[in-house]
């Protein structure tokens, strides 16, 4: 059941890419390349996250993960340039948006 899942997820992420100014269709090319790059969990929170700039406050009231759970998750996304980060860290004041580099 949870393959299911998993490929469901990949599907709802590659839709919502495609959501973004730069269009990208869904082949088995592009799916194998969402699952090199996010894991499921990674995925479902990006399906989940705005297309505008956002705070982590705002981001954890959109998905339902709290803020500690759901700072690392944006970091290693960040770090890997699957999501922008504006901001300064220390003023709180984080802003994280969905970006996408092909």
């Amino acid at each position: 059941m949870g393959h299911i899942i998993g490929k469901d997820i990949y599907r709802k992420l590659g839709q919502k890419i495609d959501g973004l100014s730069l269009r990208v269709p869904y082949t088995p090319a592009f799916a194998k390349l969402l699952k090199e790059l996010y894991n499921e969990d990674e995925a479902e929170l990006v399906t989940k996250l705005p297309y505008r700039p956002s705070t982590i406050g705002r981001i954890s009231r959109t998905t339902g993960i709290s803020p500690e759970k759901l700072k690392p998750m944006l970091d290693r996304l960040c770090d890997n340039g699957l999501v922008l980060t504006c901001g300064t860290k220390n003023a709180g004041s984080i802003c994280t948006c969905l970006y996408l580099s092909l």
